[in-house]
């Protein structure tokens, strides 16, 4: 509205310069000038508003420090836009956190199921010292002296028959077994299956049967090879290095008792 009262003074100004040369003097003079410079405000509020319409548009760019250079450096204002630019930040923080992320995932699928696995291990092996405990091992195999079929016969009773074999995480046809036995529940310790210095099986584990008396204590181990899906974070699972398993880990379970009074009929089953 101010822009069209200026224009109508302008014009009429224009249209009777005579009568405007008389009234130039005075209150006359003094209502033109202050409408020239309404005229005037009026323009440079446009012009105001026009730049913050043009900032309003593009503002998620930063206004530019005074350190940077002035306009007339092109990579200033690179520098300026790439650091207030944040499009794809969400994609860098994603790509940061990731492996750490992914790797701790690794460790805790590895972990949970490696005790998953030792769970369904000793179970299976509390099932077949259990034969031995109460005397039904040593009766069912009276007479038999050769120690690889007795552990045999021992891994059948844990594993299950060929024909009806029980299901379990591990590879139960890889399983080692060692038994022996003590004078007492101090002198007790279980064999070792792997050899440190080699990374693979120690050469004697798996290879020992001790026939166990009524009244005897007992030591049974047994290990298997696991395989190792992540190894990440640290874990070092990986027990074998060397041989046909290197890279796995080894599941371990050892029962310690004293077998049962149990009866023996006729001859002695050991």
């Amino acid at each position: 509205m101010a822009q069209s009262a200026g224009a109508s003074i302008a014009s009429g100004i224009r249209n009777n310069p005579h009568q405007f040369h008389m009234k130039r003097s005075g209150f006359a003079g003094g209502r033109i000038n202050r409408l020239v410079q309404l005229k005037s405000f009026v323009k440079d509020l446009s012009y105001a508003g026009h730049n913050a319409c043009h900032l309003l548009n593009n503002w998620r760019m930063p206004q530019r420090p005074s350190s940077f250079p002035d306009k007339g450096s092109p990579s200033g204002c690179r520098l300026a836009r790439f650091r207030g630019d944040a499009d794809g930040a969400a994609a860098v923080e994603f790509a940061l956190v990731a492996l750490p992320f992914l790797a701790l995932c690794g460790a805790i699928f590895q972990i949970a199921f490696q005790i998953w696995a030792a769970q369904n291990f000793d179970r299976a092996l509390q099932n077949a010292v259990r034969t031995i405990f109460t005397g039904q091992f040593q009766q069912a195999n009276a007479g038999q002296t050769d120690a690889t079929k007795l552990l045999a016969a021992l891994k059948t009773t844990m594993c299950g028959p060929a024909n009806a074999t029980i299901v379990n995480i591990f590879n139960c046809q890889n399983v080692k077994i060692d038994v022996a036995t003590a004078g007492t529940f101090s002198s007790a310790k279980p064999s070792t299956p792997v050899d440190t210095a080699t990374g693979t099986w120690n050469a004697s584990f798996g290879t020992n049967y001790a026939c166990a008396m009524p009244g005897t204590i007992v030591i049974v181990t047994a290990a298997v090879q696991f395989p190792t899906f992540f190894n990440l974070m640290g874990l070092r699972t990986k027990q074998f290095t060397t041989g046909s398993g290197a890279g796995s880990s080894l599941l371990v379970s050892t029962a310690v008792f004293r077998t049962e009074p149990y009866q023996t009929v006729g001859a002695s089953p050991c």
